[in-house]
């Protein structure tokens, strides 16, 4: 598993980790809806997302098969101003196993993420 950056997968972990941290700068812009940006970002204004993506290496090549695919215009209004305004860290840490036992791919929902401010400007996936 890894967080994919533009068409790369970065800081992969293997599956059967027991937590996978994944950290990346986000920027972000005000205005009345806000938008982020930064080298892991997808996505056009109003659409942006991270994508976490699964699959194997072999012969130094990483064949995806699975991704999660994380919009930021899921958070609550308040996350992205707190944390805007005080250059803090936002911190979403989900379940990548799904209720069925199998890896949790597609767009999870952000209510069932933690989100929380921290403090130093960079956003965290951290996966259990």
């Amino acid at each position: 598993m890894a967080l994919q950056v533009g068409p790369d997968p970065v800081g992969a972990v293997p599956g059967d980790a027991t937590e996978a941290v994944f950290t990346t700068e986000v920027l972000m812009a005000g205005g009345e809806q806000p938008d982020f940006g930064g080298p892991a970002m997808h996505g056009r204004r109003g659409g942006r997302f991270l994508h976490l993506t699964r699959g194997e290496s072999a012969g130094g090549r990483f064949a995806m098969f699975r991704r999660a695919k994380l919009l930021l215009g899921d958070l609550r209004p308040e996350a992205p101003a707190a944390a805007g305004d005080t250059g803090a860290v936002l911190e979403a840490r989900l379940s990548l196993t799904a209720p069925d036992g199998t890896p949790r791919c597609g767009r999870p929902r952000w209510p069932g993420t933690s989100l929380s401010p921290g403090s130093s400007p960079a956003a965290a996936a951290r996966s259990r």
